[in-house]
């Protein structure tokens, strides 16, 4: 059993349960807010504040029909936008033709042209037609197609848009469907939607034969470890320790290929030039560089690399200072104790550091 008695302020509720009265008590008091004052002595009577409507505005907002019609510009770009002549017989847009569009220098309607002026009357379809007709099954609204005036995207020249976007900066339409594309000057001017496709540009090209590798560098490197023989003397490594045999060696190289030691024509320092003055063997050396003797000079007097030279020439044969590997004096053979070519040698070696005969 369950009873309640209201009143002015106060609301008491009685239950019975299993036998039990109880009993609830609620004080309220009720505020109405005050929209007016009623004065009898004076003139005016009853005053009535005015309602403030959303916006801070005293009138009431109109209301959102259940129908409403947009403007709606394109610009052909197939397969989003594909511009079709109507049907020949009928004059109008049939299932496989799209939707009515329209072509002109003015404002059209789909009744026709409110100045006057000639429009065509085209059929549209295509992607974004397909997105248009979705949504207006969704949403229900109706829209008319018109073709931009001037056929442009929308750039700026002069400081004004033009094109799509100026249709849409100037309030001649109320949205733009196309393929339009969005770049940061558009989107500071108006508002797009939702991205609902991704292009990208790939340059192709055709494989062929010859051209550098791009793992080339890898290869030289390798070739140039081969080049290195190891050899603690005369080696060909270009930063070989003593006397290398690169043919680019800063200073004193032989030329890799070079028959005897070669006279190497580029040799940017202290090489064997075949037309160098006088017999020097080492920019640095402390000594015998420009010795009259022991030159390398190939027309020196004497000491020369003359094969013919009576004293210390290179001739394998020569009596004295050949390059005869068993020679006994100034030659090339590795244990020679006098003006050798060994790097150790104490007189007359190649070896940079030589304390004379360099």
């Amino acid at each position: 059993m369950y009873s309640t008695v209201a009143g002015r302020g106060n609301c008491d509720h009685f239950s019975k349960e299993e036998g039990r009265l109880s009993s609830t008590q609620e004080n309220f008091r009720l505020l109405y807010p005050q929209i007016g004052i009623w004065r009898s002595w004076e003139e005016h009577g009853l005053e009535i504040k005015d309602i403030v409507w959303p916006g801070n505005s005293p009138v009431p907002p109109e209301g959102v029909p259940e129908k409403f019609h947009l403007k709606i510009t394109y610009l052909e770009e197939p397969p989003f936008i594909v511009i079709d002549p109507p049907d020949p017989v009928t004059k109008k847009c049939s299932v496989n033709r799209g939707v009515p569009c329209f072509v002109g220098n003015n404002s059209s309607t789909q009744n026709g042209t409110e100045d006057g002026e000639k429009t065509d009357h085209l059929c549209c379809s295509g992607f974004s037609i397909d997105l248009l007709e979705k949504f207006t099954e969704d949403l229900g609204f109706t829209y008319e197609l018109k073709r931009v005036e001037d056929a442009k995207w929308g750039t700026i020249e002069n400081g004004r848009w033009n094109g799509l976007m100026a249709a849409l900066v100037n309030r001649k339409t109320d949205m733009v469907m196309t393929a339009l594309k969005i770049n940061s000057y558009r989107d500071d001017a108006v508002d797009f939607t939702i991205p609902f496709l991704h292009t990208g540009i790939s340059l192709l090209v055709s494989k062929r034969t010859g051209i550098i590798s791009p793992t080339a560098f890898l290869v030289l490197h390798l070739v140039w470890r081969r080049l290195h023989a190891n050899s603690a003397r005369g080696g060909l490594l270009a930063n070989s320790a003593r006397g290398g045999l690169h043919a680019n060696s800063a200073r004193g190289g032989l030329l890799a290929n070079s028959a005897r030691g070669g006279l190497h024509a580029n040799s940017a320092r202290g090489g064997l030039y075949a037309n160098f003055a006088r017999g020097r063997l080492h920019a640095h050396s402390a000594r015998g560089a420009n010795s009259a003797r022991g030159g390398l000079l190939a027309n020196s007097a004497r000491g020369g690399l003359h094969a013919n030279s009576a004293r210390g020439g290179l001739h394998a044969n020569s009596a004295r200072g050949g390059l005869y590997a068993n020679s006994a004096r100034g030659g090339l053979y590795a244990n020679s104790d006098i003006a050798g070519l060994h790097a150790q040698s104490a007189r007359g070696g190649l070896h940079a550091n030589s304390a004379r005969g360099d």
